[in-house]
């Protein structure tokens, strides 16, 4: 359960960190974390039915199809926070 919790915390401070910089009313930014999401999904997916990488018994054993929610949170954090950080950079 560490993992999970890392990833709730990770992603909660991602959008907290979104929320600071006024990011979380551009609908660009949900779009493209909505597409990001499914292609995240997709790919764990396959991946994992494939055989080429499994799980521990680290997880809290939510999956969206065969993807660990985990898996998914972190990568949804590190797309909010490198959104933030191109448009901080680039209104800087």
């Amino acid at each position: 359960m560490e993992y999970s919790l890392a990833a709730v915390i990770l992603a909660a401070g991602a959008v907290a960190l979104t929320a600071l910089r006024g990011g979380l009313g551009v609908r660009a930014l949900w779009l493209g974390l909505a597409i990001f999401a499914v292609l995240t999904v997709v790919a764990d997916s396959t991946l994992v039915r494939a055989g080429v990488f499994g799980f521990g018994d680290h997880l809290s054993g939510i999956r969206i199809v065969a993807a660990p929610v985990e898996d998914l949170l972190y990568g949804s954090a590190l797309y909010l926070v490198a959104n933030v950080a191109y448009r901080w950079r680039r209104h800087a």
